[in-house]
């Protein structure tokens, strides 16, 4: 019995078991709107509502990873706990402003692109309003979440997620049934501002002010760290461009909201096969930051452990997933065939793509942003190609083109890793 309770309290004490877990939630209530939607509006209306939260996503999450990544390294340095967290706030205030008004006019530009194309009774208005929440709240909670990482308080962020994902949990339901798409539009944005808004709430309640002299020796390093991650934010960029205009435009363009709608429901499940390594993104950051200050041999070791652990996870996931691919078609009452044929390409993307987000990770540590957005650019462009000539033939070339795109990443980033890497060992056999 003491052994049992032993294990039960270090449970509760892990902040990847909880982080996991709200990242189960948020899954989770996605996967339940997603059904109810497609069941009773249509996989079409699906489309709709997909094709909004992608517009609304594609240009934010780039700098809202950037800016979660700079928020856990400067919380960690602070090493003042919540005290610390409204220092890096006011550090970042010009940053995250900036950020905010791009956060605005980029999901702006692409929703007027395709959301008011068959707009299943949204209102051009509440489009734009939703569009506009659910940038700003990505922005605003993925940075504070990244302040709690930094300073070991991952586990008490993931319980305001949770309770949030709860909510939305019970609510879904009644909120499609009587306000149909535009109720779940809005509970979207509604759920994803709310964790960034309460703990920010929290930080000015819980920590002292921070003078003016304060703030001012903090903005340099926040631009500094801004500045660093500017390559990694191209090519996110070009990566969520990429994806909007093979996953949204082009298939809008060939096969309507229908199409949207199976692309979307197997990229949701593509998300699922990726959802451990997605938690872990700033424990992962954490690791490897430790190990690059200790050497490249402590890094090159990180990494090993890191992608083996991702690696490992993403293929149980994407063989749970890919056996349950026929009846998840028959759930959503979409077309089998091609649904199915969508999830097992997915599946070995995701793969692929968890050993990429350790890589990318990895090249932030060493600072190569810039070979890391090179390769981008030149693979993107390759996918895009491929995507758009394939495209008016078959809804496939969209799952192709992705996995085509981070098999080459995967391949050139991990032959320039181990150049570099035999560079350095080679260096100090000669000194």
């Amino acid at each position: 019995m003491a052994s049992l309770k032993a294990k039960a309290a270090l449970l509760w004490q892990s902040p990847s078991l909880w982080l996991l877990g709200s990242n189960l939630l948020t899954r989770g209530l996605s996967f339940v709107v997603t059904l109810l939607i497609a069941r009773t509006v249509g996989v079409a209306a699906l489309g709709m509502y997909s094709s909004t939260l992608i517009s609304a996503a594609s240009l934010t999450t780039p700098i809202s990873q950037a800016m979660a990544n700079s928020a856990t390294l400067m919380a960690a340095r602070e090493a003042g706990g919540v005290s610390s967290w409204r220092k890096v706030l006011a550090a970042n205030a010009w940053v995250l402003s900036a950020c905010a008004l791009l956060a605005l006019a980029g999901p702006w530009f692409l929703y007027a692109r395709t959301g008011t194309k068959d707009s299943f009774g949204v209102m051009p208005e509440v489009g734009y309003a939703v569009v506009a929440a659910l940038a700003l709240g990505q922005l605003l909670s993925q940075f504070m979440l990244g302040l709690a990482h930094g300073t070991h308080l991952s586990r008490q962020a993931a319980w305001v997620v949770t309770a949030m994902m709860l909510l939305g949990l019970l609510s879904c339901w009644p909120v499609i049934q009587i306000w149909g798409l535009t109720g779940a539009l809005v509970q979207a944005a509604l759920v994803m501002a709310a964790p960034g808004l309460l703990l920010w709430l929290y930080t000015r309640r819980q920590s002292a002010a921070v003078s003016p002299a304060e703030a001012r020796a903090g903005h340099q390093d926040a631009w500094a760290r801004f500045s660093h991650a500017l390559p990694s934010i191209g090519s996110t960029f070009i990566n969520n461009g990429t994806n909007w205009l093979c996953c949204i435009y082009w298939v809008l363009q060939h096969h309507g909201h229908a199409g949207v709608g199976l692309v979307a429901i197997g990229l949701q499940w593509a998300v699922i096969m990726q959802l451990p390594v997605n938690s872990w993104g700033g424990r992962i950051v954490h690791a490897l930051g430790t190990a690059a200050s200790q050497g490249p041999s402590a890094l090159k070791k990180e990494t090993a452990l890191q992608v083996r652990r991702c690696v490992g996870v993403t293929v149980l996931t994407g063989l749970g997933v890919s056996a349950l691919s026929p009846w998840i078609a028959d759930l959503y009452q979409a077309d089998r065939h091609m649904l199915i044929a969508l999830i097992l390409i997915n599946g070995l993307a995701a793969v692929v793509s968890s050993i990429n987000y350790v890589f990318e990770r990895v090249f932030f540590c060493l600072d190569s942003q810039r070979v890391w957005l090179a390769t981008s650019m030149f693979t993107y462009a390759i996918q895009l190609v491929f995507t758009a000539v394939a495209i008016p033939h078959s809804l496939l070339a969209v799952a192709w083109g992705n996995l085509l795109a981070v098999l080459l990443i995967m391949a050139i980033v991990f032959l320039h890793l181990r150049w570099r890497w035999r560079q350095t060992a080679v260096g100090p056999a000669h000194s």
